[in-house]
Parts: structure tokens; C-alpha cells; sequence
């Protein structure tokens, strides 16, 4: 589907949007984005209410080439794969541990095997630019906490072992009789320095400036989760349906955030959702990530309630 003059803000580029959109429409099937229900509507049930998103983050934060963020919860890559496609975009991290779905993003992009392992060169990709220069070398170390790849253990091992299956599968032809890698779209230019992410949020190392989400992580869980990731000033924004978010000061305090702004929106589809701010006022634990443990039984007691 080609987007209309009107139907994303200008500040993105919107040859890339549309590339990705492209992406997502012929890989959402196969890829298991989304549901049946909105497969017909994925411009503008997705695409445009993240860029919408993004756009009213951008109007709070600032953000340059500088601004490590990241997309925790990122599935297909929304809604942090806008910020990629802004002119001068942003250190970006697109975080999934379950894999499955940002895996074949990564492949799209010619990143073999995203921020887990060293990009082993596999060639162009059907929807990677003709230069490659899209390809992620891993996370490196970085003096200020640019995130480190997380090696050594033997559960990255079978988790990067997985991950070469989950490849060599996209590479195998589709029922349309086209691979992965073989051009089907128009290449555009490189998608410059994303990196993707499989590791468990409390597992990950590093710190975030800008931390999104949508409500594919549940609130106030998703505070528990990225806290360890962000220092005094950094700033967590998280796109949910409406809620009563005072109920949960107590953890909001417990994660050392301030809920600074909450903005209500309507939707391209004509839904009510919610935006939430919150600045990070101290270091907890000193820095030390929540145990998942006890993050789940907190999260099957609210379920309870």
C-alpha cells in the first residue's frame, strides 16, 4: 500500500517509512505480526499511530544522533523503528526476547544475527540497501554505557543457535516461491546504526537515555524491567490505552521515576490512548535490574486484583 501525502508528520523520511511498511505488509503473515483483524488496517492501525507516537515523544525530548534509545517490547519493530527513520536518527536499540518476530527485521535489514553475535556478511537481502552498509557489527563497549552484547553464557549459545535456524528458514523460499533474499522491493538507503536486541530486559546491560514501548509490556511491570537501564534525567515514554496510573505510585517510586506528563490522544483509528512521561529522579538498587521472579508474582497479583 503507498501512504498519501498527509498521512505521517514530515519529519520522517518517507521513502523508509514506506519501506517499512512494505515490510510488514509481506512479512505479516509468514511473520505472524499482527491479527487477522488488522491485517487490512496495518498502515493505519501501526505505522501511523507509532509515528504518531514517536512524533509527540520528539516534541518532548530531545533527540540527536547522540541519544541512545531504546524500543523495549519491539515486536515487528514498532514503534521504535520511526525513530530510524528520521533524517538524523538516534543510537537505536530494538529490544525482543522472544525473537521470533524482530529476527526477521534484522534479516530484512542484511543483520544476520542482530546485537547477539558478529554480523557474519550474508550479502544483500531482500530489503537491505544495495551498499550493505546497513549491517550491525554487535554492540561494542562504549565509555558513556552504550549497551554490550551479552556473550559467554550457555544460554546465549543455544539462543544464538536458535536464531541460525530462525535464518536459514527465511532464506528458505515462501509459498509465493520468493526467499528472503531475493528483491522484491524497491533498496533505499541504509537504515544506519540499529541494533537489535534478543536478551531479556532485566538481563540487559547498559543505559538508555530514551526508553519507549507500547502495551505490549504491561504497566507498571514495564518500570520494574527497565529501571536498571536508566539514570537520573533519562526518560521512559510508554503508549498505552488509557489507565489510572496513580494506583501504581508506589512502584513508579520504587523505580525511582516522576510521572512528569500524561497526554491523551486519538488515534488514526479512532482509538483513546494514552501517553505517559516519566523522568528518572534517582538510581535504585544501586542500579541493580528487579529479579523476574519478583516481577511475575507481582504481576499475577495485579491480575488477581
Amino acid at each position: 500500500m503507498d501512504m498519501e501525502d498527509g498521512m505521517i508528520p514530515e519529519i520522517f523520511e518517507r521513502e523508509r517509512v514506506q519501506w517499512y511498511l512494505g515490510f510488514l505488509e509481506e512479512y505479516n503473515e509468514r511473520g505472524g505480526f499482527f491479527s487477522r483483524g488488522d491485517s487490512e488496517r496495518i498502515l493505519e492501525r501501526h505505522v501511523m499511530e507509532s509515528a504518531m507516537f514517536v512524533s509527540r515523544v520528539l516534541d518532548y525530548v530531545p533527540v540527536s544522533r547522540e541519544t541512545t534509545v531504546l524500543d523495549a517490547g519491539s515486536g515487528p519493530g514498532l514503534p521504535g523503528f520511526l525513530f530510524a527513520c528520521l533524517p538524523s536518527p538516534p543510537g537505536l536499540t530494538l529490544n525482543d526476547s522472544s525473537r521470533r518476530r524482530l529476527s526477521i527485521l534484522a534479516a530484512a535489514l542484511g543483520q544476520s544475527n542482530g546485537a547477539d553475535l558478529e554480523s557474519k556478511g550474508s550479502g544483500t537481502s531482500r530489503f537491505s540497501s544495495p551498499s550493505g552498509s546497513s549491517r550491525n557489527p554487535g554492540f561494542s563497549p562504549g565509555a558513556d554505557g552504550v549497551p554490550k552484547s551479552h556473550q559467554g553464557s550457555s544460554a546465549h549459545q543455544s539462543r544464538a543457535q536458535d536464531q541460525d535456524k530462525e535464518q536459514k528458514e527465511l532464506a528458505e523460499p515462501s509459498k509465493s516461491g520468493q526467499g528472503l533474499n531475493e528483491p522484491s522491493v524497491t533498496s533505499l538507503p541504509p537504515f544506519p546504526g540499529i541494533q537489535f536486541s534478543y536478551q531479556r530486559l532485566e538481563e540487559m546491560k547498559g543505559r538508555f537515555h530514551l526508553i519507549v514501548s507500547r502495551a505490549l509490556i504491561p504497566f507498571p511491570s514495564v518500570l520494574r524491567l527497565i529501571a536498571h537501564l536508566q539514570k537520573p534525567e533519562d526518560v521512559y515514554a510508554g503508549f498505552f490505552s488509557p489507565l489510572e496510573v496513580f494506583q501504581y505510585q508506589h512502584v513508579i517510586d520504587d523505580c525511582g521515576y516522576r510521572l512528569e506528563k500524561s497526554e491523551a490522544i486519538s488515534t488514526p483509528s479512532g482509538a483513546e490512548r494514552q501517553i505517559l512521561f516519566f523522568r528518572k529522579e534517582k538510581t535504585v538498587r544501586q542500579g541493580k535490574p528487579f529479579a523476574w521472579k519478583f516481577i511475575r508474582g507481582e504481576m499475577s497479583q495485579w491480575q488477581k486484583s
